[in-house]
């Protein structure tokens, strides 16, 4: 954020500052610290979302940003990699024509712990707080603890032991008196390895901040059209949802002022 705030030459760096919550001892990146907990659809690559992502968003009301409407939107930013989702039988959620290229990934999807932003003060350059609460619902662990035991599980595979593939246990003094692979160990091991991928979003949600049209209510000519108009965090990460809300964002504007080119101008399609 900083070197972003200054590169852009904005005068009002915020350098935001994150409250460490409680429950998460260290701040380490582990890939592999990630979950096989939701079931994957064949319109959902692992960066898109899935239509029950947009069907709830509808569902609160916002209708033009239902699945039917966004699909498209999705795909005009999608670069799918594999060939058979292109042309297979999936094809009509998949296209290779995007920007955003993608690969299959893992990662705890739909998690139920909100975090939240505050102000620190009246002085708008003073960074907010921001409060994570990682694991505030318990289901959250627990599916993380399923996760990370199926990763465990892979070094009994043919695939890991030819090539002597094993689970790395790093030290980790706040866990290591517990039992090795015992609950209470998973739960340690969770909290102390786990991090954000860094894509917070939903603070300026729809219905709350900003209309379905992503104008800031009560405020003339200001609009918001990134990941903070989400008003439900989609399954998968926001980066390709954003682009989907910044093409559908420039329709918008384009409609209101009657410009025609380039507009819902959808190459897959």
């Amino acid at each position: 954020m900083d070197i972003l705030s200054s590169t852009l030459g904005n005068p009002a760096n915020f350098n935001p500052t994150t409250t460490i919550d409680s429950v998460v001892s260290s701040l380490q990146l582990l890939a592999t610290v990630a979950s096989f907990v939701n079931v994957s659809w064949p319109e959902n690559s692992p960066v898109k979302g899935s239509k029950l992502d947009f069907d709830e968003w509808a569902a609160a009301g916002h209708t033009n940003w239902n699945w039917e409407s966004v699909l498209k939107y999705l795909k005009k930013a999608e670069n799918m990699l594999d060939k058979k989702l292109v042309n297979g039988p999936t094809s009509e959620y998949h296209c290779d024509k995007g920007p955003f290229s993608v690969k299959p990934q893992i990662a705890l999807t739909k998690p139920e712990s909100r975090g939240r932003v505050t102000l620190r003060s009246t002085n708008p350059f003073d960074p907010p707080k921001i409060f994570n609460n990682f694991f505030a619902a318990e289901e959250d662990l627990e599916r993380m603890i399923g996760a990370v035991k199926k990763i465990k599980n892979l070094e009994s595979t043919p695939e890991y032991s030819d090539v002597d593939g094993t689970f790395i246990r790093p030290p980790l003094p706040e866990c290591d008196d517990l039992e090795y692979q015992s609950e209470d160990y998973w739960a340690c091991y969770v909290k102390s390895m786990a991090t954000t991928i860094f894509h917070p979003a939903s603070t300026c949600a729809m219905g709350l901040v900003v209309d379905n049209n992503l104008k800031v209510k009560g405020i003339k000519k200001l609009s918001v059209a990134d990941d903070s108009i989400m008003p439900f965090i989609p399954r998968g990460t926001t980066a390709m949802v954003s682009i989907m809300i910044a093409e559908k964002a420039a329709d918008i504007i384009k409609k209101e002022h009657g410009k025609t080119e380039g507009f819902e101008d959808f190459p897959c399609d």
